[in-house]
């Protein structure tokens, strides 16, 4: 018998900004209370390498089986998070394609799989609100206000095939 999913609720939000550098990344992630910041140099490698190891500790810190949610600028962070395809396959994600980030590929896969569900919410920056609010507190509303599930991209892990995986 499937037990129930943990009700745990994780806001990640990915902003592109000019203040480093026009590739400059950063995440705000909330879990449980807290509040963290990933950053690093204006260097697309570099940010996007950090941004995915910060997922994936993040990822394997919630309790398994928690159902996910994920608040993005744009599609840039959703396209790699949400890597698998219905067929089982994995995407040649952008961000990945470069060496120095594909060999995380498989921990990010294997990170978010331990959950029972991954939902990717997406809020252009230019849609934060022109009260200025936080990246928290919008991530939250976004969450909030989100409908039933059929509203919002759900990923539930399919089984896998070890050989038929791409590394």
């Amino acid at each position: 018998m499937m037990s129930t999913p943990n009700k745990v609720k994780v806001y990640l939000h990915a902003l592109s900004g000019s203040s480093t550098g026009p590739y400059a990344w950063c995440a705000h992630i909330i879990s449980k209370g807290t509040y963290e910041e990933i950053s690093g140099s204006s260097t697309v490698d570099h940010q996007t390498r950090l941004l995915i190891e910060g997922s994936i500790a993040v990822l394997n810190r919630i309790p398994a089986r928690s159902k996910v949610h994920f608040v993005c600028s744009d599609n840039y962070l959703g396209t790699w998070i949400f890597a698998r395809l219905g067929d089982g396959s994995e995407a040649a994600l952008a961000p990945l394609r470069k060496k120095a980030n594909f060999d995380l590929l498989p921990s990010l896969v294997e990170a978010r799989d331990r959950h029972a569900s991954v939902n990717i919410l997406t809020c252009p920056q230019s849609k934060m609100g022109e009260n200025q609010k936080t990246v928290a507190e919008r991530a939250k509303e976004i969450v909030e206000e989100a409908q039933e599930p059929q509203d919002i991209v759900t990923h539930r892990p399919p089984p896998t095939d070890d050989a038929s995986a791409p590394w």
